[in-house]
């Protein structure tokens, strides 16, 4: 179930979406070390909707009335569950960047959007996303 079918749908929502706006604005990085069935993917999936710009779902929401911009942001989703069996060379995240059409570049509120990639390795290469640029 994700957070658009929970509100669309009237189902009961508990609102930690004040420690999720805190989180968005005063941390540089997050890890999520939570156990299993314990929101991890629920709270993706609001962070998926917020980042996305779409207000109307947190109406009642705590975040509704922090949040004053509202700003659209282009969001990537990777799915790694399909992966659990192949190996890290094996894994292709640049598969699922072209077959989720990421990797065309496009406008999205007047910035250019392209293809790169953060601290891909593996035994004989190290790149960083200054290093490693896409040739359109």
């Amino acid at each position: 179930m994700t957070f658009e079918s929970i509100i669309n749908e009237g189902f009961l929502y508990v609102d930690k979406t004040e420690r999720m706006y805190e989180m968005i604005g005063d941390r540089k990085f997050v890890f999520l070390a939570r156990p299993r069935r314990f929101g991890k993917s629920l709270l993706v999936n609001t962070l998926h909707a917020y980042f996305e710009g779409k207000k109307e779902l947190f109406k009642g929401l705590k975040t509704y009335e922090l949040e004053k911009n509202w700003t659209k942001y282009p969001v990537m989703k990777f799915d790694m569950s399909s992966y659990k069996d192949m190996s890290p060379k094996d894994i292709a995240a640049l598969a699922q960047i072209n077959s989720k059409n990421y990797s065309i570049p496009y406008k999205y509120d007047g910035r250019e959007i392209v293809k790169t990639g953060v601290n891909i390795s593996d035994k004989k290469h190290v790149r960083t996303i200054t290093e490693w640029k896409v040739e359109k």
